[in-house]
């Protein structure tokens, strides 16, 4: 029999590894279809919120943020009573162009990008984290799955403010490798 995680599981977690570690690790959970649950008669935005200011309250100098695809969703919560929610598009689909940005990302924190927004030569990633980071917005990308060198590349090409992996140790070596004196620069 299988038991469902629940988000404060995993914050219940992060804090039994914060106390073994002596580290504070930030959490950025993503809501996943919040205009259906909200159909259903959930309020996924409300209730992650609850459960995010409650466990921040907890953890002080944790970095807490929400992510989400729905733009809508990101909105309606800065309306929500309670202390506001760090908030990250994630941008798939159709992107924003760089000069779009601004209007679409106001009140966020930061957006989201796929890996492949990078990725050729017509790629938009790399003028939307520029743009991004003159707005003052952080930029996340996702999934590296195992690939050290790819991930020890971008990170060299790409100034993101942070990635998400498939596998933690690659991407905290991947991190350090990146930060290292290449040896072309040596």
């Amino acid at each position: 029999l299988y038991r469902l995680a629940r988000l404060t599981d995993a914050l219940e977690l992060v804090e039994r590894l914060d106390d073994r570690t002596g580290r504070t690790v930030g959490v950025i959970p993503e809501l996943k279809q919040p205009a259906w649950h909200l159909a259903e008669g959930a309020d996924l935005v409300a209730s992650t919120q609850e459960i995010l200011a409650r466990w921040s309250e907890g953890n002080p100098g944790a970095a807490v943020a929400v992510q989400c695809f729905d733009l809508d969703a990101l909105q309606r919560a800065a309306g929500l009573p309670g202390p506001p929610l760090r908030r990250v598009w994630n941008l798939s689909g159709s992107l924003p162009s760089p000069a779009d940005l601004q209007e679409r990302t106001e009140g966020l924190v930061g957006i989201g990008l796929s890996r492949g927004t990078f990725e050729g030569p017509d790629a938009l990633g790399p003028g939307l984290l520029q743009r991004a980071h003159e707005l003052g917005l952080e930029v996340f990308v996702w999934t590296f799955r195992g690939d050290e060198m790819g991930l020890t590349e971008f990170l060299r090409r790409f100034p993101v403010d942070a990635v998400f992996v498939d596998d933690p140790d690659v991407g905290c070596r991947a991190r350090e490798a990146a930060r290292a004196p290449s040896a072309a620069g040596a």
